[in-house]
């Protein structure tokens, strides 16, 4: 009764200390609008992109010469967003984003690299189950495929949760890598219920976009920025949790 007591008393504590980040962040986007910028101009140029290919402005090749600046973009966005978020009671935060991010060029690099493999071994259980499921005609490939590469998904996130703040306070890659991992293994059960809310917020607004997309490339462009915006307040969450579990 005691231990049972003693658990529930942590779990409320918990869900407090959450409650109380995921307020905090939502707060900040209002007072520092800003922090909109990174992620709007990221998702601006990604999709313009693929309007652009869609509208046969630009061919396939032209489309695929243009995706590293795209992944760049993306690997920068998350680490300038974090740095913003720290740099929150200093002038320009705007600014002081763009130089933290732009001087820690290496280990974003290095953080896109990685990203990019992590993705590309996550998806080999899914391909392999939609090719056996092909195959075969029996459709407990691509069940247990798509299982695998969302369970890998799960531990990806749960590792590289805190890698874009861990950047800003570290400045090497690899240190970054330990320290994001230690911070998440630190806190394993508030990172996996914020990574759970992420991916349910995601989920419901690429939704949103893919059905704004059936209607036409014009909404389909309002309707990413609607989900970039949703995006930069989950950027938020995550470096606000971490500095507040690091320095409180």
């Amino acid at each position: 009764m005691k231990w049972f007591k003693s658990g529930g008393s942590n779990l409320v504590l918990l869900m407090e200390n959450l409650r109380k980040v995921l307020k905090e962040s939502f707060s900040m986007l209002f007072d520092r609008p800003q922090l909109f910028v990174p992620r709007l101009f990221s998702a601006s140029i990604s999709s313009l992109a693929v309007i652009g290919w869609v509208a046969g402005v630009i061919s396939e090749i032209e489309f695929l010469m243009f995706f590293p600046v795209i992944a760049i973009l993306g690997a920068f966005t998350p680490v300038m967003v974090s740095s913003m978020v720290r740099n929150d009671e200093n002038g320009n935060i705007l600014k002081k984003g763009f130089n933290d991010s732009l001087s820690l060029w290496k280990p974003i690099i290095g953080l896109m690299g990685f990203t990019v493999f992590l993705a590309f071994v996550n998806s080999i259980p899914l391909s392999l189950g939609l090719m056996a499921a092909s195959i075969t005609g029996n459709m407990v490939y691509l069940v247990l495929g798509s299982s695998i590469s969302i369970l890998f998904l799960l531990i990806i996130s749960f590792g590289l949760y805190f890698v874009p703040i861990s950047i800003i306070e570290n400045k090497s890659f690899f240190e970054s890598l330990n320290e994001g991992f230690s911070a998440s293994n630190r806190n394993r059960t508030e990172v996996v219920v914020l990574i759970v809310f992420s991916l349910a917020v995601l989920g419901a607004s690429s939704l949103v976009t893919g059905y704004l997309r059936d209607i036409g490339l014009a909404v389909f462009f309002l309707g990413r920025m609607a989900s970039s915006i949703v995006g930069t307040y989950l950027l938020v969450v995550s470096p606000k949790y971490y500095l507040e579990e690091k320095y409180d």
